[in-house]
């Protein structure tokens, strides 16, 4: 009785263990750019009264330019609330790759006797176009090829 696992059957593990490291990135980067945004967008309420007061006080007591300049500061701050949230999810998401996903992969993966070029080619046709795992492990490997170490 042979007790290896089909083809099919590994194949299958490996689009499950692709799509479970992708969301563990996916959940844990989102919610980080989440509350970034949210602090983003409470520190610059503050900003932008301050800014539309002191325009309602100067333009001697022009609702009008207090309010618009008020609007224009709010709309900069959630501006710069989603830059800061872009960034903080693009380097959770690496940190939690490094630290996380990539050694539990590589670790995996060589219990299973796959090597990363064939995982790669299995996750990049299952997972959409835009996964961040695909995305991260085509990085990591490319830097293991120029450094010469076996990815």
């Amino acid at each position: 009785m042979d007790t290896q696992d089909s083809p099919i059957d590994d194949r299958q593990t490996l689009i499950e263990l692709a799509k479970t490291s992708n969301e563990q990135m996916e959940g844990a980067s989102q919610a980080s750019a989440y509350r970034a945004f949210n602090l983003g967008c409470m520190l610059g309420i503050i900003p932008a009264l301050l800014v539309g007061l002191i325009a309602f006080l100067t333009s001697q007591y022009s609702w009008i330019a207090g309010v618009t300049a008020s609007l224009i500061m709010l709309i900069a701050a959630a501006g710069f609330a989603g830059l800061a949230a872009y960034l903080t999810r693009a380097r959770r998401m690496e940190r939690i790759f490094h630290e996380q996903v990539y050694p539990d992969l590589t670790k995996k993966l060589a219990e299973m006797q796959v090597d990363m070029p064939t995982f790669l080619e299995i996750a990049a046709e299952e997972l959409p176009s835009n996964a961040a795992l695909v995305h991260l492990l085509s990085q990591e490997t490319q830097n293991s090829l120029n450094h010469g170490t076996n990815p």
